[in-house]
């Protein structure tokens, strides 16, 4: 149970951190005058730089092409670390 628990808390936080970096965007430029973007953008955001393709260099290592899917799933991992509730 305890890790089910940790898991939907995980999954909880990697849904929810883009809501939370478009309500600060939106506060930001409500504070200097404007109207700024949706409180959705960074998800719309997400959604086209997922659906990308790569584009490698002939001269490029395999870092540059394995470098952001590890980092991906290191940033996913962390989250299953942060005790939340």
């Amino acid at each position: 149970m305890r890790y089910v628990l940790i898991a939907l808390q995980s999954i909880f936080l990697i849904l929810v951190t883009p809501l939370f970096v478009g309500i600060l965007k939106r506060m930001k430029a409500f504070i200097r005058g404007y109207k700024g973007s949706s409180i959705m953008q960074p998800y719309y955001d997400l959604k086209r730089l997922f659906s990308k393709g790569m584009v490698i260099s002939s001269s490029s290592s395999f870092v540059s092409m394995y470098g952001p899917s590890i980092a991906l799933v290191f940033a996913i991992t962390v989250t299953f670390l942060i005790p939340t509730f």
